[in-house]
């Protein structure tokens, strides 16, 4: 019939986002963890919007595409800013990029929070106890205050395999659910600084 995921995401995701309230706090979670990951590979979509740019980019000399995989970050005396090495797809072998680097945006992909290539910064989150990964593998487990432990905040797509406000959340690279979701957690924080500011206050009024 020619239908492709354009065709379909609103239809199904409008069914969808109807019986998930239906669903018991249980089930909302593994579907956050587990079917809501299923589904969106088969029906996301990278149209025009997302590609156009990248050509447009491409045009003005903007952005340069290497075909490779990150290796590692170095400092180097002298210089302004990092240098950075990857193995290059085509020979396997490893290059420095010959420009000095300020910014670095780490992207994951598909990689999960158990898989040896996880970055090194999430690693040692684990490894003190910071934070827990939970049965989605590619999120963090929270309680109702966003805080995986004491005052340690998660926001974003580490929000993964939560259930958010009795809403189940899967995919947080969705901007619209990273705005929704930080306007919970600012509310959630703000309570928090209120009500420890309100309890100073009155302990120091009983002084």
């Amino acid at each position: 019939m020619s239908l492709g995921a354009a065709s379909t995401v609103d239809t199904i995701s409008g069914e969808i986002g109807g019986l998930l309230g239906l669903l018991h706090y249980d089930e909302l979670e593994n579907f956050a963890c587990f079917h809501g990951n299923d589904i969106g590979r088969k029906q996301r979509c990278a149209g025009s919007h997302y590609t156009s740019v990248v050509k447009e980019l491409k045009q003005r000399d903007k952005l340069n595409h290497i075909a490779g995989r990150f290796y590692k970050i170095h400092e180097i005396e002298d210089m302004d800013g990092l240098r950075v090495t990857y193995v290059d797809t085509a020979s396997q072998q490893k290059i420095d990029i010959d420009k000095d680097i300020h910014l670095i945006i780490n992207c994951m992909g598909a990689t999960t929070l158990e898989s040896s290539d996880a970055p090194e910064f999430l690693k040692k989150l684990i490894s003190k106890s910071l934070v827990v990964p939970n049965k989605s593998k590619i999120g963090f487990k929270i309680n109702s205050d966003f805080e995986s432990s004491d005052n340690f905040f998660i926001a974003g797509p580490l929000l993964a395999g939560n259930v958010i406000d009795n809403k189940a959340m899967w995919h947080l690279e969705h901007c619209g659910r990273i705005i929704w979701s930080s306007g919970l957690l600012a509310d959630k924080i703000m309570y928090d600084i209120v009500h420890s500011e309100n309890s100073v206050n009155l302990k120091a009024d009983k002084n």
